[in-house]
């Protein structure tokens, strides 16, 4: 009797820890299919545990292993599990718990309702994304994955790829102050004024048409003709969507995820990095993803007003990408004081200094500060100066 018990107890525990396929990123940065053991499962056939349940749509259907990925539901509800359970351990190092289960939802398309749970007599259908939903009356914390659709751009996010590219291509010349001062002492000290200010005029007419163009026109036709009209996002297929999800709900205790502000994405991004352990976000997505803007923690931005102004498409990317790039410049430095994991721990501390109405111009830099000895004051102030906050 007790050695059939154990036969079955090891035949259970092989097949509970046998690999199953997902999607992980490879030392290139490629997505790639592999074979994980899936850890913690209550059942060796279904994709629930002491901290996951993964669920079709808008049902409490659980999701079938598929160990070959075959079924392609199976394999992105697998995929979703095992960098969920990622993030979580991640976390636990830096001795954050996660304390209940989050139920998660593959290739939902309702509406969310915050009272309701779900927008009923809704028939708009959402793809495309991924979003951390808050605990209501009848539910507890859950994660939604869209699935993939084609669909055009919004006009906003038209608009704000236009002015993106208008941005990278300066003018050649420009017009200031101190170009007709020198034009004026240059024409003063030459042989010929009159001919020296006319070549120079010219010149500087033919400098701004051709500028001109390259900077107004040249971008309406990239966006015409090589830009393409629609995008797609497989959110479950991709590593760090699972991570920036995840850390939503870390945070949701004082950042509820009730609205999208530059700062909660931006804190968002930084941990998926820093579990994804690479700088970029949305890096060679393939076949899971297209015209899908890339994120950078090492790129180089500095703070604008227009950052802290509204909540547009284009302005929330914009300023998320410079707190990603402020909280890793912070990291740098703290780093080198004193270890790997002190920012990330700074970072979750400063949670409860901050607000889904924080400011990144004010707020963000007192709640860096405050989360901080005193010690590290003047190193930390130096270097937000140096991004313009």
């Amino acid at each position: 009797m007790k050695l059939t018990f154990i036969i079955f107890l090891f035949i259970s525990i092989q097949h509970v820890c046998a690999n199953i396929m997902v999607m992980d990123r490879d030392s290139n940065q490629n997505l790639k299919s592999k074979f994980v053991p899936l850890d913690g499962l209550y059942m060796d056939h279904l994709l629930e545990s002491k901290y996951f349940k993964v669920v079709r749509k808008d049902s409490n259907e659980i999701i079938e292993i598929d160990p070959n990925g075959e079924n392609a539901e199976s394999l992105r509800a697998q995929t979703v599990f095992y960098h969920l359970n990622k993030a979580r351990k991640y976390f636990k190092i830096l001795g954050i718990n996660q304390e209940s289960q989050i139920t998660v939802r593959i290739g939902i398309e309702t509406e969310y309702h915050k009272k309701y749970h779900y927008k009923s007599g809704s028939k708009k259908k959402i793809y495309n994304n991924a979003h951390t939903i808050q605990p209501g009356s009848t539910w507890g914390h859950e994660i939604w994955f869209r699935d993939p659709k084609e669909e055009e751009f919004s006009q906003e996010y038209l608009d704000f790829r236009r002015e993106h590219l208008r941005g990278i291509v300066p003018l050649s010349r420009d017009i200031s102050m101190d170009y007709f001062i020198n034009l004026v002492l240059y024409t003063g000290l030459s042989y010929d004024p009159v001919s020296y200010l006319s070549s120079s005029a010219k010149r500087l007419g033919n400098d701004l048409i051709i500028s001109g163009i390259a900077k107004y026109i040249t971008p309406e036709v990239v966006l015409f003709f090589l830009a393409e009209d629609t995008y797609f996002l497989d959110t479950a297929m991709i590593p760090e969507v699972s991570y920036h999800e995840y850390t939503h709900y870390i945070m949701s205790d004082y950042l509820p995820s009730v609205v999208n502000t530059p700062i909660m994405e931006g804190l968002s991004d930084y941990f998926a990095t820093k579990i994804l352990n690479y700088s970029k976000l949305s890096h060679k997505l393939g076949n899971f993803g297209q015209e899908v803007q890339e994120k950078n923690s090492e790129k180089k931005v500095k703070y604008d007003p227009k950052f802290d102004m509204g909540h547009g498409e284009g302005q929330l990317q914009k300023g998320a990408a410079f707190v990603l790039r402020a909280l890793q410049v912070i990291d740098t430095y703290l780093t080198e004081k004193e270890n790997i994991n002190y920012a990330p721990k700074v970072y979750y501390e400063m949670r409860k200094y901050l607000s889904i109405n924080s400011q990144i111009a004010t707020d963000l830099p007192q709640a860096i500060l405050s989360s901080l000895p005193f010690k590290y004051r003047l190193g930390i102030l130096t270097r937000l100066s140096n991004i313009n906050l």
